[in-house]
């Protein structure tokens, strides 16, 4: 998001297209999943 003179706000339909998308997949609960120890292996790496 960017803004002009006077306050108002602007984006562009891309821009609200993928935050639409990403509100979306955030209620999903039958994606794929790791556990904890996975991301501890990750963050060593």
């Amino acid at each position: 998001m960017y803004r002009v003179a006077k306050g108002q706000r602007y984006t562009s339909p891309a821009v609200l297209d993928a935050e639409r998308r990403l509100v979306q997949a955030s209620g999903r609960t039958d994606g794929r999943r790791i556990t904890a120890a996975d991301v501890q292996v990750a963050m060593l790496e």
